[in-house]
């Protein structure tokens, strides 16, 4: 695959549409992604934001029903479990690096990783719950509960982020003055 760091909106589709195929190297995607600058404008800036809010949802998706059919195989034995808990949160932890991107300015990003937190903290309730009462001997609790699928949210600074204009920016700008 040869993935140049996207610049303008069709570049960023193509990598939000390679990361929801799931035969591509999500890291070597990941890793372009990060170098990759946009111009937040209106309509572009909303179109890129719904794009990556489809990967997310799809990701999440996905990672839902494979959680889901671990679960079902590991059938609370703790060699089976453990690794289906880790390998949910590590799935969770890409989707926070993605958001992670620098062309996404902070504050949008802190609303995304806000939702991303709440989200992943009642998947982790929603399992601690029903392994209270699935299971009355409290070991499937245990072992969810010393296993987590909770990540750690970087906290992300917002202030008034000093950006440059691009020159598309700065040419609109100057249109609207005259």
């Amino acid at each position: 695959m040869n993935l140049q760091p996207p610049q303008i909106y069709a570049d960023w589709a193509k990598c939000f549409r390679l990361l929801k195929d799931e035969s591509q190297d999500e890291e070597a995607i990941l890793s372009v992604i990060h170098q990759g600058k946009i111009d937040w404008v209106p309509g572009v800036s909303s179109r890129f934001l719904k794009r990556l809010n489809e990967v997310i949802d799809d990701r999440f998706q996905k990672s839902a029903n494979k959680l889901r059919q671990d679960l079902q195989r590991a059938q609370a034995k703790e060699h089976l479990l453990v690794p289906a808990l880790i390998a949910e949160r590590k799935r969770s932890e890409f989707v926070i690096r993605l958001v992670m991107m620098p062309a996404i300015p902070n504050e949008q990003k802190q609303k995304i990783l806000e939702a991303l937190n709440d989200a992943i903290k009642k998947l982790q309730k929603g399992l601690e719950d029903s392994a209270r009462q699935n299971d009355s001997t409290g070991k499937l609790y245990n072992i969810i509960n010393r296993n987590p699928v909770t990540v750690e949210i970087p906290q992300i600074p917002i202030e008034e982020e000093k950006k440059e204009p691009s020159f598309f920016t700065t040419l609109i700008k100057m249109l609207k003055k005259k």
